[in-house]
């Protein structure tokens, strides 16, 4: 092999190298859980690439010292979004009823990928939870 053929492969094994190496470094990115903490709340999303048909897990955490309130029973819904515009695509309908959430327990629910009138689709979505004036927002994809 000549110098400058010796010089290329090397490149090209270098290129895919950095190449397999930053796509597993974004799958796992995908595949492990994100949380998000403000003023001792912990929300949270079991990963954020889901394929189609499997339930969404997510949590929220009070590490307050006291207890906080939900503003109903249901306190989050599922939005899509659509040309850049958030729509609400899943919710509850729900009386609004003050419902306590004591210091140190959590709360996790699931959602089934089911839109108000059919399946979700592939695309990007959030989990929107609210809980005593905080909103927290847990992005992922579906597909």
């Amino acid at each position: 092999m000549k110098t400058r053929e010796k010089i290329l492969a090397g490149v090209i094994i270098t290129l895919v190298m950095v190449g397999i190496v930053g796509y597993i470094k974004s799958v796992r990115a995908y595949l492990t859980p994100m949380t998000i903490t403000r003023a001792g709340i912990t929300a949270g999303i079991e990963k954020r690439r889901f394929p189609m048909g499997q339930n969404i897990t997510f949590w929220l955490e009070n590490n307050r010292n006291n207890t906080i309130y939900f503003g109903s029973p249901c306190p989050w819904h599922i939005e899509q979004n659509v040309y850049g515009k958030w729509e609400v695509v899943f919710s509850f309908a729900c009386a609004a009823v003050m419902v306590p959430f004591p210091p140190g327990e959590t709360k996790t629910w699931a959602w089934d990928q089911r839109t108000f009138h059919t399946r979700a689709i592939p695309g990007v979505y959030r989990v929107v939870i609210r809980v005593s004036r905080e909103e927290f927002y847990l992005p992922f994809n579906i597909g």
